[in-house]
């Protein structure tokens, strides 16, 4: 029998881990031809779970090792190139899934269940399958790596595997565990702790939007808050801001969301945008130090307020603290459920979505 090939779990964790980094800031698109990208797609999706833990398997084991056999599921295999895949997806693929929100769908053990319990990927084990079209696809998909044997093909095949699974992390929807209480710092740490990061304004965004909400259902003023994702322009929707604030179908107030100081040529930009649209209230959300970038900002807006216009400058962390303390306990509970609301239908990273599930369920001291 062949020697068996080994498999550095540590190299493969590395290797692993350092990919995905890279797939994180990726586009969601494909580096290899179409109809390969597709039977990745349909096998990572499988009705038969196990099957969808091979894929990231396999490649795994030949990106880190070239010598391994890309077909091969046990280390008692006789072909060239035999190695332990068991072993490696129980330890690397499992909890790398696990820590990433199970979107191969959680299996603990895929390698032991029956689909994979035959020795190599291989036509002559088709009989033993149920699923034998995908049994078919993985045979294609598999046989194909290991005859062409070129390291670059291998990485590029894992790479699409990867962007795969982070296409299904995306689409899956997160459940959002509101507290039975909330005091009010407690809400204020969460939401602090939330926005931390620096996401190009996505999380602050979702989360004025849901405040904004909050204040439209408790208080009236407004009954509608309009708003879409960051990368969106304000143009291309149709709406005088980031965040539209309508009453029987009329705008009357628009909010801008900034994570950066407000210039004298921005503030102009969006005087200029709510006028077009006779819009009188105009709301700047700030998250910056300073909020504006010199006196000449606010005597700006103060001037405005002679043509009709009112024109507000408030850091959001102040807006924040002045609402939730007027809104109650029963108010902040809505505010939190409301931002959990506002990350899915904006379809945030998931990366976004699952920190701010994991900060609902935190005990802050």
């Amino acid at each position: 029998m062949e020697k068996e090939i080994r498999i550095n779990v540590e190299d493969a964790q590395k290797a692993l881990n350092a990919m995905w980094l890279q797939i994180e800031q990726a586009e969601l698109g494909t580096d290899i031809e179409p109809s390969l990208a597709s039977e990745i797609a349909t096998l990572l999706r499988s009705n038969t779970k196990s099957y969808r833990y091979v894929l990231p398997t396999q490649l795994l084991a030949k990106v880190v090792n070239s010598n391994a056999n890309a077909i091969c599921l046990q280390k008692k295999s006789n072909v060239v190139g035999r190695f332990d895949a068991r072993s490696l997806c129980h330890k690397v693929i499992v909890p790398f899934e696990r820590s990433h929100g199970t979107p191969l769908g959680g299996s603990p053990e895929p390698y032991v269940n029956n689909p994979l319990r035959v020795p190599e990927v291989s036509s002559e084990h088709r009989m033993a399958q149920k699923d034998k079209d995908g049994w078919d696809q993985l045979c294609l998909v598999l046989n194909r790596i290991q005859e062409c044997d070129n390291d670059q093909f291998s990485q590029r095949t894992l790479k699409q595997v990867l962007l795969e699974i982070r296409r299904i992390q995306q689409e899956q929807l997160i459940i959002y565990s509101v507290p039975q209480r909330s005091s009010l710092q407690h809400t204020l740490r969460m939401v602090d702790e939330f926005l931390k990061p620096r996401t190009g304004g996505s999380r602050l965004q979702a989360v004025c939007v849901a405040l904004l909400r909050t204040i439209g259902q408790l208080w009236g003023i407004y009954d509608q808050v309009l708003s879409e994702v960051v990368n969106a322009s304000d143009a291309s929707s149709n709406r005088p801001a980031d965040i539209d604030c309508r009453k029987e179908g009329r705008s009357i107030l628009a909010v801008e969301v900034k994570d950066r100081t407000v210039t004298l040529q921005l503030l102009e930009d969006k005087i200029t945008t709510t006028r077009v649209a006779h819009i009188k209230e105009l709301l700047f959300l700030i998250r910056s130090e300073p909020i504006v970038e010199n006196n000449a900002v606010i005597e700006r807006a103060q001037r405005e307020f002679l043509s009709g216009q009112n024109i507000y400058l408030i850091h959001v962390d102040i807006f924040i603290q002045q609402v939730l303390t007027l809104v109650g306990e029963d108010g902040r509970l809505l505010f939190l459920g409301e931002i959990g609301k506002a990350l899915e239908e904006f379809r945030l990273d998931f990366k976004d979505r699952n920190d701010y599930a994991n900060i609902l369920v935190r005990i802050f001291d």
